[in-house]
């Protein structure tokens, strides 16, 4: 008997966090279907990259 009750357990705990994940899922593909796409442009690359403010942040000091 404890066999099946573990099973059962499991077979809930398994649909209950299906069902969980289901809303998160749901909402992070609403988000990114909202969000203009930004993160798939390729970074310019180091070479020709503009040095960051932080180099010479210091020098008005």
């Amino acid at each position: 008997m404890p066999l099946d009750v573990k099973k059962l357990m499991n077979t809930l705990l398994s649909h209950q966090r299906a069902v969980a994940a289901q809303p998160k899922i749901i909402s992070i593909v609403k988000t990114l279907a909202d969000r203009p796409i930004v993160h798939l442009k390729p970074c310019p690359s180091a070479e020709n990259r503009p040095m960051p403010p932080q180099v010479n942040a210091a020098s008005n000091m």
